[in-house]
């Protein structure tokens, strides 16, 4: 199977003069030769810091350094470095990221020009310096990218492993030599980088609809290669993660009946992955255009409980809708949003105009569901404030990633990305034959089987199904059955572990399945082929 391949874009540093960068500079040195690299500014940083000038006079301070890749994670507060424990999220390596220093100012602060220092110290002991000046008039102000702190802006290679930091203030102009400049933090801390690589693999399933009822003739193969990069960057945008690694799979699914939610395309999903050999940590995603129907439902995933584990991988796929192109971001955050469900993450209890999410998370933090710190976003370098953006698990806008939200897609992207650097080879599928089914309010139903383990949401009902083997007795197994994230209708999804010796539906006479008091008895047409042949 051939795919095309898409990578996150690394746009950021042609835009380094809007954060208020144009003034800065860089230079690095070794500690073998004294740290001096040869340059005639004065200004490279040595083995004890020995650089020259003028420190802050009349009172400023820095209050807080910050690390955003995303969202925003102090690393210093107050003149004390902070460790892991007291920090709000993770910080990762290979990633752009743009580092901040916010001041206070004293009551009788006279506005000036002030220059700040970054300074940066590697293993390897390699040091480097980036000098940013400022007009020092007022207080910081964490929503003004370009003069509301100092700010740096760090390409992926400068974030490394057991690297350390400082900051120091300057004054500008003449005047006495000295050693003593004002400081983040006493003397060299470590930033805290995470050394684990952190990677999502997503692939893309377009969908051609024709021949249907309605006359619409739509292809998703015809996107551009810019419309499907927006798929990754936004991924990328609001997951901690080095790379996105998405892939649009050139054959297409071929629809020709009505398309009446996302989730028609489940069950095909969950072949297709089989049918390509996915590897366990990839997610797949049905891409369609039906024309403004399917009432208004955007996307949809079977469940927002798809644990980190290989087995459970039947589960990460999802489906949504492609709008036009003026409207591309709506598509790009619905599939961030669905991908979201199939990485665990339970919606954000917000929602416009009394369109609250099922089943929110009882766990968020923050009121409204507000993203609750800064928030940056290092690609287009537009800010989120922590109490005017929503996380993007709610059904609010604008939309950005929280802390809570970041912290979790780490462990989540950690535990999936370490597959594809283990020594031994991929386990094989696991032989768990699941029986999958979708309930629809209008009655009508369809039923499959795969390989896995079950994936039900948070909030499931049990029941039970009855299954009639070929010649054999009627043989009851438990079910769960729980409605699928973010349909405009209902659609309740059912799944079952197939008993002991049944692995295909053409082994199946009949089956019922009684929820709820409901029962229901699929007819030969509503059993799908298998899955899991």
């Amino acid at each position: 199977m051939d795919f095309r391949r898409f990578r996150s874009s690394l746009a950021v540093f042609a835009m380094a003069g809007t954060l208020g960068c144009s003034g800065s500079s860089g230079e690095s040195a070794s500690a073998e030769d004294g740290g001096t690299g040869g340059a005639d500014d004065g200004n490279l940083p040595q083995e004890d810091l020995g650089m020259e000038g003028i420190p802050a006079q009349g009172g400023l301070t820095i209050k807080r350094v910050e690390v955003n890749q995303g969202v925003g994670i102090d690393i210093a507060r107050d003149g004390a470095w902070l460790d892991g424990p007291q920090r709000i999220a993770n910080i990762i390596y290979g990633r752009e990221t743009i580092l901040r220093a916010f001041w206070t100012l004293p009551a009788d602060w006279t506005p000036r020009a002030m220059e700040a220092r970054l300074h940066l110290r590697y293993t390897d002991g390699t040091q480097t310096v980036q000098s940013f000046e400022l007009e020092v008039a007022g207080p910081s102000d964490p929503s003004d990218l370009a003069t509301g702190a100092f700010g740096w802006l760090l390409d992926p290679e400068e974030l490394q492993a057991d690297m350390e930091f400082r900051v120091t203030l300057w004054e500008l102009g003449d005047g006495p030599k000295t050693e003593s400049p004002v400081e983040a933090t006493d003397g060299w801390s470590v930033v805290g980088v995470e050394q684990a690589p952190a990677e999502i693999r997503a692939v893309i399933v377009p969908v051609i609809y024709s021949d249907n009822p309605e006359g619409c003739e739509t292809d998703m193969t015809a996107l551009t290669d810019a419309q499907y990069q927006g798929f990754a960057d936004y991924l990328k945008d609001q997951n901690p993660a080095q790379e996105i690694i998405l892939t649009v799979r050139e054959e297409p699914i071929l629809r020709t009946s009505s398309i009446n939610d996302p989730s028609n395309f489940f069950s095909q999903l969950q072949q297709l992955r089989i049918d390509d050999d996915a590897a366990p940590n990839e997610y797949y995603y049905g891409l369609y255009d039906d024309c403004g129907g399917a009432a208004g439902t955007l996307g949809a995933a079977p469940s927002d409980n798809v644990p980190p584990t290989k087995e459970a991988a039947q589960g990460r796929i999802a489906a949504g809708r492609w709008f036009s192109d003026a409207q591309a971001p709506v598509t790009w955050s619905t599939f961030l949003h669905e991908v979201g469900h199939t990485q665990s993450f339970a919606h954000t209890p917000c929602g416009a105009d009394g369109n609250m999410p099922a089943s929110p998370d009882p766990a968020y933090p923050y009121s409204g569901g507000e993203i609750g710190v800064w928030g940056v976003n290092t690609r287009t370098l537009k800010g989120y404030e922590p109490a005017s953006a929503f996380d993007y698990m709610g059904y609010c806008d604008p939309s950005w990633v929280s802390d809570y939200r970041w912290r979790l897609a780490f462990e989540q992207i950690r535990a999936l990305t370490s597959w594809d650097y283990e020594s031994a080879p991929p386990s094989e599928l696991p032989a768990t034959h699941l029986l999958q089914g979708l309930l629809y309010e209008d009655g009508s139903q369809e039923w499959w089987t795969t390989l896995g383990a079950p994936t039900p949401a948070r909030d499931f009902v049990p029941s039970v199904v009855t299954v009639r083997p070929d010649l054999a007795s009627p043989r009851e197994v438990e079910a769960q059955v729980w409605e699928v994230q973010d349909t405009e209708q209902q659609v309740r999804m059912v799944s079952a572990v197939l008993p002991e010796g049944v692995t295909h539906l053409s082994q199946i006479d009949s089956l019922e399945l009684l929820t709820q008091g409901e029962l229901w008895t699929p007819t030969a047409a509503q059993l799908r082929d298998d899955v899991s042949r």
